[in-house]
Order: C-alpha cells, then structure tokens, then sequence
C-alpha cells in the first residue's frame, strides 16, 4: 500500500469519501489529506516497534599492515629526547597526540635524515593526524620524530606502506575500528560472521561505543553481517499547496501491518473536530495493534560450528 491508497481507505472510514454516490473532490479534502502524511508517518513509527522492520547492515575488515607493528598502539610520552618511529618505504602516516609539539616526517637519503613535512599540533586532548608521504626514493626508511618544547603523550602511531587518493583516506591505527549504523537504525538483533562458503555464525567480539556505532577489533579480518531492526524513513510531511506530493511513498512495515495505518490517520484527522469519533477510532487501531502477530522468526538460518575458526 502506498500513501495516496491509505489516504482514499481514511476518507472512507471518515465516511469523506463520497455523498449520495457523488465522490468529494480532492479541493474540498484538502484539509483533511494534507494532515495525512505526518499521521501516516507517526502511525508507521509506532506499529514498526511492535512488527519490526528488518535490515542488514554489511561490514569486510581487512586492515592494511602497518610497518611499525603493534608497538604503534602504545602510549608513549615525549619528555625531552626526541620520539622516533620508522618503516622503509613509508607512502602514508596517521598518529594521535594530545599537546602542543613538533612531528617531522623524514627521509634517509644517502645517511641524511631529510625532512619531508613538520606537523605542528596545538590540541590539548588526543586528536589524529594523517597525511601522504612523498619520498624521493621508495626503497628509502621514513621516520616520524616527535619532540617538543613541553612534555606530551603520543599514541596509535602507523606508517603505511602504501598511498591513498587523499590524506584524508589514510586508515585510522586504533585497537578498534567504528563502524556508524544508518540514521534508520532502531535495535540490534544480532551480528554473525559470514565464511568464504556462505556458512554463518553468531559473532560475539564486538561492542558498542554508542547505540549506532559498531566497534569491531582492529584485527578481525573477514565479513560480519548487522542484522537489525529498523525505523521507516520519514514520509514528506504535506502541505495544503501539495498534499498528493508524496502519495506514491510506499509504506516498509508488512502488509498485514500496514491496514492499520487508515485507522490512526482518519481517527487523527477528527482529533479536535470530533473527538467522540477520534476515541472511536484510535480505539479500533489499537485492537488492532494489539492483535498483530509480532513473533519475530524473520531471518533464522543454521548456525554452523566448524573447527579452524
């Protein structure tokens, strides 16, 4: 069912639809059906909590090397003596520090450490730096050296050795990678990991930093699968110089589901004009609500256990 079809079912519930056989014209509507769209929206909103709409959100992790090693994740902390960190063949660099200092990233060219780009941060709390590297050679060792005239904390320190099409693609080197769920986002039902054959299983080493985003270990390389209920997408609201504009939006709960949604337009549009009918038909929507079938086996698949994972 789309809008425009709930609207012409609310009409006839309001009994607005037509007299003595004679169908109302959309003009003298107008005030009933441009109220319609928010009415259908909230209606969808509500019953989607109660018959859920499913979702799937796919992630693949396969994070690139980083030429220093785990030894980037540790926190360092630059007193006086210059902090240096090196891989040959460096194309690219991310690094977090938390005060004001200087980073040189640097080249040795024939036994000259030769200064490539100086990083000045300012910050007060750990903010990510990161950048292309642009080597005369690319055979030749890079460094970052931090130093400083005050004392500062350094951590999470990569040097790729590889190029990105900006500065601002260069991989974040954190134990855990974010990953943002869509603003549709409502619950999680559950993440499974998903092998080269297509076999899943449930996949339990991840949390979440807040309700929507995702972390996952830094090491974790494969494919897991988000499976989650959604919030439908708001409808266009209308308005009285357009009220059909968005009458072809078609409504994402279920079919059975989406019957209910005339009742709580019409009942809505009677809100102050007649309030009698308004409880009238609320009351009849939520029966109907209540009665909606809302055992969720949506999406139940054989979990296989195989051993080497």
């Amino acid at each position: 069912m789309n809008l425009g079809e709930a609207k012409t079912k609310a009409l006839q519930i309001m009994d607005e639809f037509s007299v003595n056989a004679q169908a109302i014209s959309a003009a003298d509507n107008t005030d009933y059906t441009a109220r319609m769209n928010n009415f259908a929206d909230s209606a969808q909103k509500e019953i989607a909590q109660f018959k859920k709409i499913h979702a799937v959100k796919k992630i693949s992790q396969n994070r690139i090397t980083n030429l220093i090693g785990d030894d980037g994740f540790e926190l360092e902390q630059y007193l006086s003596d210059a902090i240096i960190y090196t891989g040959t063949g460096a194309k690219s660099y991310y690094f977090e520090v938390d005060g004001a200092g200087t980073v040189q990233i640097q080249e040795d060219i024939s036994g000259t450490w030769t200064t490539l780009e100086t990083v000045t941060p300012s910050v007060t709390t750990f903010t990510a730096y990161r950048g292309l590297i642009t080597a005369g050679d690319t055979d030749n060792d890079i460094r970052l050296r931090f130093t400083g005239t005050y004392p500062y904390n350094i951590q999470n320190v990569a040097l790729y050795a590889y190029t990105f099409a900006s500065a601002d693609d260069v991989p974040d080197f954190e134990r855990e990678i974010s990953y943002s769920m869509p603003n549709t986002f409502m619950d999680l039902k559950k993440v499974v990991e998903r092998d080269k054959n297509g076999y899943i299983r449930d996949y339990g080493i991840y949390r979440w930093q807040s309700k929507t985003t995702l972390m996952l270990p830094y090491d974790f390389k494969g494919s897991v699968e988000v499976e989650y209920y959604a919030y439908p997408v708001t409808i266009t609201p209308g308005t009285l110089a357009d009220p059909s504009a968005s009458d072809s939006t078609e409504f994402e709960i279920d079919t059975e589901a989406q019957e209910l949604i005339p009742y709580y337009m019409a009942a809505h549009c009677f809100i102050v004009e007649q309030p009698e009918v308004y409880g009238t038909l609320l009351n009849i929507y939520l029966n109907k609500l209540s009665s909606l079938d809302t055992v969720d086996n949506q999406g139940v698949v054989t979990i296989v256990n195989t051993s080497g994972w």
